[in-house]
């Protein structure tokens, strides 16, 4: 499981990335020094928007172009920093029905 916190793991920062994903030495460089800026935050290259849509009545989950007004409000875990602490969190406080589903469906 990507998200353990293996004893291997010596460092504050933690970088997720998927098997099939590229980032260029120049990308990994400025996004280490975001996460260095803003360590409790996830940095990465892969964002989606989700939100509530009053008019139909349900969430909606938007990985394309946004709308007008929209922001970004997830960061997919693909290829992202995030601090060591995120992955004691997942593990340890985490109800398991989320870890159960997580590892069922793994893209999420």
């Amino acid at each position: 499981n990507r998200f353990l916190p293996y004893p291997e793991i010596k460092t504050k920062c933690v970088f997720s990335l998927d098997d099939d994903r590229l980032v260029s030495r120049k990308s990994l460089q400025l996004g280490f020094r975001m996460w260095k800026k803003f360590p409790n935050m996830l940095v990465g290259y892969v964002a989606r928007a989700h939100g509530y849509d009053k008019l139909r009545k349900r969430s909606y989950y938007r990985r394309t172009e946004l709308l007008s007004g929209e922001k970004y409000s997830i960061v997919i875990t693909s290829s992202a920093f995030l601090h060591i602490n995120y992955l004691y969190i997942y593990t340890n406080s985490a109800p398991s029905e989320i870890i159960e589903f997580v590892n069922k469906y793994q893209n999420c």
